[in-house]
């Protein structure tokens, strides 16, 4: 199960030029179901959308510390299988998407559950299977995205069935290193290192990745990564990284 969570003053949905589902402060939440989702997973995303601190402390002094309960927000959902596509070529494919007719119990299953963990009053959502016109005003903009398939794993790591692990570079300082193959690009890694190791690190890894010098390319990108929400708290990694090996 995937979601989209947007941090929002004011979110409404339309169908058919009427307004069918509206919210104050909180958070619009686009929710896409699997063919292999199970309750598992719709916990898993209950939970995070419950829990994930996307407001700050009532002092101003911690930016991320209090969920949508904290602040009495709202919640509205919007079913949204396109999170599901891939692409084949430009064209967009759905086929990992939940079949309709079974998505929608388990989507309204989701809603049931999510206002039974909140407040039912607080739970909005739009109309299963409508073309939805959905408007909003993200607050900040705050945007996350998160995957129920991708739970449990490190920040940083990447994620899904082509994620592969590389050993760590040695010495007391080592960091784990996430690696991922790709069909163009040769192998991508993404790595948080001290200083004192920066030097001869495009070698190491060159070596490490078994990549010949002409496929080989490492650049560092000093801004900050959102990764997913560890125990709710939003993680910001700005690590030295991340580095991308490629052509």
């Amino acid at each position: 199960m995937r979601t989209v969570i947007q941090r929002v003053k004011s979110a409404s949905v339309s169908v058919d030029g009427e307004v069918v589902s509206s919210i104050g402060p909180g958070l619009l939440c686009y929710i896409g179901l699997g063919k292999d989702d199970s309750e598992e997973d719709a916990a898993y995303i209950i939970r995070k959308i419950l829990g994930i601190r996307l407001w700050p402390s009532q002092d101003g002094k911690k930016p991320w510390h209090r969920n949508v309960q904290d602040v009495d927000g709202s919640v509205l959902c919007v079913s949204q299988f396109t999170l599901f596509g891939r692409l084949s070529g430009n064209k967009p494919d759905y086929s990992r998407a939940q079949v309709p007719s079974t998505a929608r119990d388990q989507y309204h299953a989701v809603l049931e559950a999510l206002g039974k963990a909140y407040r039912p009053e607080r739970v909005r959502d739009g109309v299963f299977g409508a073309m939805m016109d959905v408007a909003s005003v993200n607050d900040g903009p705050v945007t996350w995205y998160l995957d129920s398939k991708e739970r449990g794993a490190p920040p940083g790591w990447p994620k899904g069935p082509d994620a592969v692990r590389v050993a760590a570079i040695p010495g007391p300082d080592s960091r784990s290193i996430g690696a991922k193959r790709s069909r163009r690009s040769g192998i991508r890694l993404d790595l948080g290192i001290p200083r004192p190791l920066q030097a001869g690190v495009d070698s190491i890894l060159r070596k490490r990745a078994g990549l010949p010098p002409r496929l080989f390319s490492l650049s560092r990108n000093h801004s900050g990564v959102m990764s997913n929400a560890n125990n709710g708290v939003p993680s910001f990694h700005n690590n030295h990284g991340p580095f991308h090996i490629g052509s």
